[in-house]
């Protein structure tokens, strides 16, 4: 069997609420310095900051911590991430 490669990059938001819908100064999270300068061309309204650890422990920050407004995380993580989780939210492509 050939695993499928995942290349595009994903929004997470608690309530699944879209990218153009978060509130101005919202702060998202992301490891990625791509993603933050991508977000950066598209909603320079939003704080981001690089957020560490695996996706189990980031998708905590987002939901339980409510740390963040919303996660950019690579597809493929998503793909991968534990099933336990309680995420509520909904990831859309992003870019």
């Amino acid at each position: 069997m050939t695993d499928v490669l995942l290349v595009h990059d994903v929004v997470v938001t608690r309530d699944g609420v879209a990218l153009a819908d978060l509130p101005a100064g919202s702060l998202i999270g992301t490891s990625s310095v791509r993603r933050r300068a991508q977000l950066g061309i598209h909603r320079p309204d939003l704080r981001t900051e690089r957020i560490r650890g695996n996706v189990d422990t980031r998708l905590t920050k987002l939901d339980e911590d409510g740390e963040y407004a919303a996660l950019i995380l690579a597809r493929a993580s998503r793909t991968h991430a534990p099933r336990t989780h309680s995420l509520r939210g909904c990831a859309r492509q992003f870019v």
